[in-house]
């Protein structure tokens, strides 16, 4: 799935792509398809269509000054449960993408709208193009974005962008196009989304790249999935890659309470015992050391200064193992997981030999 989160980009910029041989031109009334919605493009003709992944970009050009371009879009929603927490993600993602000098705002507006989503709202904007200025401020041209933006109703973690931006003559309003923009959001259908089936590893792989993102509810998601389809294969070993994934999310995206890190705690053990029946020693190693961070969150420095130590033994005795592995690390402080390890031990005030560090 796209990352990208918005695309408010002049229409001038985005009508170069779409005038370009690569864009097709379309039937009007032709209907296109997204996972999960379905809409018609526009009722005229001389529109032109270019696919990008999980956007459609459309684009019409009357002149060299005056244009329309509608984006179609699905990218990834914020982590979010009330409209009014959305409304205010994206007005300030509306409110960035503005176009700096040379223009001059008339009229900015983000308001809550259930048309689509209980969870959506309805943005418009209007500016004056002070760079196409001829004689006096009534030839300035207007540049006008419509849009409804909105979390898809059967898919919480996946945003649905549909902008309708225009430039034209000037006019004494900036909503003289509402009707032809309403028109085509009435034409957008939307349905079950329906996603290949991804291979556990896949989904773990998903929920690191989401947990670095800080996008919890779409990680926990993956993970979960992932869990299943672990189960029913018996994959013990990969069972225990979840327990250690949920263990991580239960310590960064809890509440950061004593029952969120014991709760973490219990899921690091039982990767540990997991690991161990199998003989994989490397997660063993990382889960030690996962479980080590939230003992010194609670204030329990003996216990994790014996997880640290159990740590480094688990990490070498898979060296001297010779198993094929790889622990990649990403903090500039260290090179190797034993490094690292010994870094938090003596910010942790661990002294060597001192602890009671077990294997379970």
């Amino acid at each position: 799935m796209s990352t990208r989160v918005f695309c408010w980009a002049i229409t001038v910029g985005l009508l170069a792509t779409l005038v370009s041989r690569s864009a097709g031109a379309i039937r009007p009334g032709t209907r296109f398809e997204l996972p999960g919605a379905e809409f018609a493009s526009p009722a005229s003709k001389g529109w032109r269509v270019e696919r990008n992944g999980y956007q459609y970009l459309f684009g019409k050009k009357f002149s060299k000054t005056h244009s329309r371009v509608i984006e179609v879009s699905y990218g990834e929603a914020p982590d979010v449960t009330e409209v009014e927490e959305f409304r205010t993600y994206v007005q300030e993602r509306w409110q960035r993408a503005e176009p700096g000098s040379g223009y001059t705002k008339v009229s900015d507006e983000v308001v809550p709208d259930a048309r689509f989503s209980t969870i959506g709202v309805r943005a418009s904007r209007c500016w004056q193009d002070h760079r196409t200025n001829r004689k006096g401020a009534q030839g300035y041209l207007l540049v006008e974005d419509y849009a409804h933006i909105f979390v898809h109703p059967g898919r919480a973690e996946i945003m649905v962008t549909v902008l309708y931006s225009i430039r034209r003559a000037p006019a004494e309003k900036c909503d003289d196009a509402a009707d032809e923009m309403e028109r085509l959001f009435g034409s957008l259908v939307l349905g079950e989304i329906v996603e290949a089936e991804k291979a556990p590893a896949e989904l773990l792989q998903g929920a690191e790249v989401q947990m670095n993102r800080r996008n919890w509810r779409l990680a926990r998601r993956n993970v979960d999935a992932a869990l299943v389809a672990y189960r029913q294969n018996g994959d013990q070993r990969g069972m225990a890659d979840c327990h250690l994934a949920l263990g991580k999310l239960a310590r960064m995206a809890g509440d950061q309470s004593p029952d969120s890190f014991r709760h973490g705690i219990e899921l690091h053990s039982t990767a540990i015992s997991m690991y161990l029946e199998v003989g994989w020693l490397p997660g063993a190693a990382l889960a030690h050391a996962e479980r080590a961070q939230l003992h010194f969150l609670l204030g329990e420095k003996d216990l994790a200064c014996a997880d640290y130590e159990s740590a480094l033994s688990s990490y070498y005795r898979a060296r001297e193992s010779r198993i094929e592995f790889e622990i990649p690390i990403y903090n500039p402080r260290a090179s190797t997981f034993d490094d690292l390890v010994r870094i938090f031990m003596s910010e942790v005030g661990c002294e060597a030999g001192k602890s009671t560090a077990t294997d379970q």
